[in-house]
């Protein structure tokens, strides 16, 4: 939530109930929520609860005190962990005086949203709550196991949609299912010990998300789990799982997530998922190849490929009409491709990485891409001069495509960039690194407002005379003997040149490069992986500049 949103709902609730904490609808603040807590004053207007416990010490509050909220919808308690020499000692803080309040009813019989984070199950019974009205449940790092006495009691939140189970790290296999038929997300993210997920799961018929991100130790999945219909996102990033069930009736799912996992190849059957708009096998090594199927993914709109094994594609990959995002880079390890295959027109971003890329693929045909980022390989090289010896990998095609906006190239072998580069009226970022053969750049579109310029050895002219919309200009590791224009650089909101490396300043400019091709957010904190993925090509010419 916007904090100025939030900061505005909270000063209109505090205006609404003035100081009297006991006329409050809502209390996120951990003072006054403890306190009004161990008040017991009763308040039926109260509707949410936070509290967050740093020290065991404030685990003074009875259960008796939540008996004051009968109102209350939301309740979220984020508590350390309890140890073995406490446990007793918050056992009887937490429950004393409870007993006789607690023969009579449950506590808050409207409790909708109920957040316990390290859930202090050896000192608190679940079966205190109330859960008849329960349709979110949240136990993150909890040290629940599957054998734990309350599942039988959440098994009467017969409204549950959510299940948060997320950090807990004691959870070899999952709970018996059957009991939570309505559920319709699932989060078990970095449950590392989590080995087995009870078959029951097949139950779950209104199940839309299944979050079971680095649960390093699931290595199967049931083999019914391709039989939930209404399964719309799978995340299974950074788990052990070697192979996935066949398809069957997954007509629903729209985004499947096998970052970093062993997984060898996809089944035939990938081809039935009609719906799948996100593809992600990033950091999958041992995958080879794309099956043939891979095709009928018509609904396809992101496909990320990053550092894969991937040797071979389908020559049908132009047949994925709605495709806008590619992704492609390969692993240290694996040989690569040598050529693309035909991509689809309907691309808007492309981000291509290969070491073993040699011939300069043919993207003429890509006319609604908007971002492109391509780095491409050298062959083997005894010297300096053969940079410029072996075949110019000019992008010739740059001028067909007029919705540019974003160009990035790291190509060794290039000398000079197409002429018709200045026919591009969006291009807003031009990004040219480690074009160790780059000789002279064309007039730059008067577009462009970030100019980064790194690692060209070979540059020593740069025109920057037209380039009205400039604000940020970086030469670096480049040694330009002649800037046109350069009265504009003193108007500049950003601008370096150097002749010097800078190396610090690089690792941030490549940062923010790659951020603007969409590669540092939501990759596992793999930033550095991706920047030597993208920038490896270079280290084969690196000793002969240096």
């Amino acid at each position: 939530m916007h904090n100025q949103l939030k900061d505005l709902g909270r000063e209109i609730v505090s205006q609404e109930s003035g100081e009297q904490l006991e006329k409050h609808s809502r209390l996120w603040n951990h003072k006054d929520a403890l306190d009004a807590l161990l008040s017991k004053k009763k308040n039926e207007k109260l509707q949410a609860l936070r509290l967050m416990f740093k020290d065991s010490s404030e685990y003074c509050f009875t259960l008796e005190g939540f008996g004051a909220f009968p109102n209350l919808r939301f309740l979220h308690m984020d508590s350390r962990d309890v140890t073995d020499e406490l446990l007793s000692e918050v056992k009887s803080m937490i429950t004393s005086l409870a007993n006789s309040y607690l023969s009579k009813k449950q506590l808050l019989p409207d409790l909708r949203w109920f957040s316990w984070h390290n859930f202090p199950l050896r000192a608190l019974q679940i079966s205190n709550f109330s859960l008849i009205n329960l349709v979110i449940l949240d136990f993150s790092r909890s040290k629940l196991t599957h054998d734990w006495s309350g599942w039988k009691h959440i098994k009467r939140a017969d409204k549950l949609k959510v299940l948060n189970l997320s950090w807990c790290e004691l959870l070899t296999k999952t709970p018996d299912f059957s009991g939570y038929l309505k559920l319709e997300r699932l989060i078990l993210e970095k449950c590392e010990s989590l080995a087995e997920i009870h078959s029951s799961i097949e139950q779950l018929k209104f199940l839309v998300f299944l979050n079971l991100n680095f649960c390093s130790d699931l290595r199967y999945l049931p083999q019914k789990l391709g039989e939930l219909p209404a399964l719309a996102e799978l995340l299974l990033d950074g788990t052990s799982i070697r192979e996935i069930p066949r398809w069957w009736v997954m007509k629903n799912l729209k985004k499947l997530s096998l970052d970093a996992t062993p997984i060898i190849h996809l089944p035939d059957s990938t081809g039935a998922l009609t719906n799948l708009e996100s593809l992600s096998l990033n950091w999958c090594s041992n995958m080879g190849i794309l099956p043939h199927s891979i095709k009928e993914l018509r609904s396809l709109i992101k496909l990320d490929l990053l550092e894969t094994g991937i040797t071979e594609f389908p020559n049908s990959m132009e047949s994925l009409e709605n495709l806008k995002e590619l992704k492609l880079s390969w692993c240290y390890e694996s040989r690569g491709i040598s050529a693309l295959p035909k991509l689809p027109i309907s691309l808007i971003s492309l981000a291509i990485s290969s070491p073993s890329l040699i011939t300069m693929p043919d993207l003429s045909s890509l006319i609604n891409l908007k971002q492109l980022l391509m780095c491409m390989g050298v062959r083997d090289i005894s010297g300096p001069s053969e940079l410029v010896q072996q075949q110019d990998p000019m992008p010739w095609w740059i001028g067909k495509l007029s919705k540019l906006e974003v160009l990035t190239l790291t190509l060794p072998h290039m000398t000079k960039l197409s002429p018709e580069l200045d026919v591009l009226p969006h291009l807003r970022s031009l990004h040219l690194h480690g074009c160790q053969a780059l000789q002279c750049i064309p007039q730059i579109p008067s577009s462009v407002s970030k100019l980064h310029i790194i690692d060209c050895p070979s540059l020593t002219t740069l025109d920057i005379s037209n380039l009205e919309n400039l604000s940020e200009l970086y030469v670096l590791a480049t040694p330009l003997e002649d800037i046109s224009g350069h009265e504009l650089l003193y108007s500049l909101l950003e601008w370096k040149i150097s002749a010097d490396y800078a190396h610090d300043l690089q690792a941030h400019l490549r940062s923010k490069m790659l951020e603007q091709h969409g590669l540092t957010k939501n990759m596992l904190g793999r930033t550095r992986e991706i920047e030597r993925g993208y920038f490896s090509v270079l280290g084969k010419i690196k000793r002969y500049v240096l």
